[in-house]
């Protein structure tokens, strides 16, 4: 990803996922809307949890529902 400087990806129970590390909570934030285009016409979600972006993409179709999804980003600490 050109938005961060500091990403990693690979996948958890089936979903690819993309964390990137920022300066500041506001600049995970903002970065919001990027990673939804990371995630591009699959079910997924991009969130800030402090200064980390967590972004999850359902590409293999594993979680149609978004439940999985939904719950692993419930466990992420704020």
């Amino acid at each position: 990803m050109t938005f961060a400087k500091d990403c990693q990806s690979g996948t958890i129970e089936n979903l690819d996922l993309l964390l990137c590390s920022f300066v500041s909570p506001a600049d995970a934030k903002a970065a919001e809307d990027q990673g939804l285009t990371w995630v591009g016409a699959s079910t997924g979600a991009a969130q800030a949890h402090g200064a980390v972006l967590i972004v999850l993409a359902d590409r293999r179709k594993a979680d149609p529902s978004g439940r999985t999804i939904n719950r692993l980003l419930k466990l992420a600490p704020n």
